[in-house]
């Protein structure tokens, strides 16, 4: 007799893509109506056993109807299904959880419409250093990144590229480096501009800098390091 129960998403009547597991790609067709049939399989069932299945998103990009449903078992392994009204835009995070006496199961999918696509970094997407942010810079309150201009040099302004390995913050929480800070001086020949104070892993990295209107590049480089007058 089983003695877990568990779900799962299904949407394989919409022969969708499925890059990894649990992340469902749609056609943009199947999305257009903005209504979609959500099923899940669920297995290990205690026949005669009653359950509640409770469909929610957790980025609050869907809503389902019903968002609830009580069955009882009539088998060890059934299907069920919900209506799942969303934005073709978005991208969703949904979750099925099923309850019962001692019982309690879950599973997350993210539903996409279109495909799944890479992303260039804009100049917007730049990690900037300037007066204006008083020369730090933080991500989720994590600090990668402080300048400590020279006398001087207050007219500074850096930028960096954010490299994978750093963002999301996700990736940082799981890196397998030690997460540690380095320091560097930054020179213009024999002239030291400031103190940059930043994250390891963005050794080796490309740096520009504007300073009386000219343009500056270097890579980053523990102890000194200097940049040189660039496009």
């Amino acid at each position: 007799m089983p003695t877990s129960a568990s779900v799962k998403f299904n949407f394989d009547h919409y022969n969708p893509a499925k890059p990894s597991a649990n992340i469902i790609v749609l056609d943009t067709q199947n999305c257009n109506c903005r209504e979609l049939v959500a099923c899940i399989d669920l297995s290990n069932l205690i026949i005669g056993q009653s359950y509640n299945i409770q469909y929610s998103s957790i980025n609050n990009t869907a809503v389902f109807d019903p968002q609830n449903q009580t069955i009882r078992a009539a088998s060890e392994d059934q299907k069920f299904s919900t209506i799942m009204y969303i934005d073709p835009s978005k991208t969703h995070i949904i979750k099925a959880e099923i309850s019962g006496v001692n019982i309690l199961s879950s599973q997350m999918s993210v539903v996409k419409c279109g495909q799944l696509v890479s992303c260039e970094v804009s100049e917007d997407s730049l990690i900037t250093l300037s007066s204006k942010n008083n020369w730090e810079y933080k991500f989720d309150n994590f600090l990668i990144f402080k300048f400590i201009p020279t006398n001087g040099n207050n007219d500074v302004v850096l930028t960096i590229p954010p490299i994978p390995e750093i963002f999301p913050i996700s990736n940082l929480r799981v890196s397998q480096s030690p997460v540690i800070n380095s320091s560097s001086e930054i020179r213009i020949s024999t002239t030291t501009i400031g103190q940059l104070i930043y994250l390891s892993n963005f050794n080796g990295k490309s740096i520009k800098a504007v300073k009386n209107s000219q343009n500056y590049t270097g890579l980053i480089a523990p102890g000194v390091f200097n940049i040189v007058l660039g496009s």
